[in-house]
């Protein structure tokens, strides 16, 4: 009878942190406390603006679903990505001169890319996989291009084009681009990890075997199309 009630009233408790959950994010609330002894400055300008507060409730928010959602280590590679995330909105916050609107722009884009990410369905050949710092886009022939920039300054630090010719990207898979590399595709379910095979001290990308995950979207540059 014990084990019953206590069951029901986690139930309760449960229930309750849902519906105060989402009451906030109709107020716009931010997930943060702040009411909290000390907060670095990026916490309390989150605080002290409305529509970043909604952005980070948004983020909080959809960044636990899509986390339950994953699978183990696809969900954890998403809270490293989060994480980065939540070290790098600090540089970019700090890099405008502390201006709301480039605070704003930093978290509306979290939004938007957790937004997007694909949870389930098909390995599909082509696509669209993105994390905080760059993107991986594959079209059906086989064309690959690779960015990796720096979400602090927006500045595109790595750039690596090839073609996988008739792989089916299934395990690994060796693209030799631009500049001279080799960069080692491999997928796990709708996980991409990339490394750079000529990552050295003098090398200007950062592709280190950081995850990227398939998103539900266009990508932007070079009219690399989802099919």
């Amino acid at each position: 009878m014990t084990v019953t009630n206590l069951g029901y009233a986690i139930a309760l408790a449960l229930a309750a942190t849902t519906v105060a959950s989402a009451h906030a994010a109709e107020r716009g609330d931010p997930s943060l406390d702040c009411a909290a002894a000390y907060m670095d400055e990026v916490s309390r300008a989150i605080c002290a603006d409305p529509a970043s507060a909604a952005l980070d409730r948004r983020i909080t928010a959809r960044f636990e679903t899509v986390r339950r959602d994953l699978p183990e280590d696809a969900a954890m590679a998403l809270a490293d990505d989060q994480h980065y995330f939540e070290e790098l909105r600090g540089l970019a916050y700090r890099a405008s001169g502390g201006n709301a609107a480039a605070l704003q722009a930093v978290l509306a884009e979290r939004a938007a890319f957790l937004d997007a990410v694909v949870l389930g369905g098909p390995e599909l050949r082509a696509g669209t996989w993105r994390n905080f710092t760059g993107t991986v886009a594959v079209t059906d022939d086989g064309s690959v291009m690779i960015v990796e920039a720096q979400p602090a300054y927006g500045q595109s630090i790595c750039r690596v084009t090839g073609s996988l010719g008739a792989s089916a990207m299934a395990g690994k898979v060796t693209l030799h681009g631009q500049p001279r590399r080799s960069v080692r595709l491999e997928r796990f379910g709708t996980v991409m990890v990339v490394t750079d095979s000529a990552m050295s001290a003098e090398s200007p990308c950062a592709l280190g075997g950081e995850p990227f995950f398939r998103v539900a979207v266009q990508p932007e540059a070079d009219g690399v199309t989802e099919p």
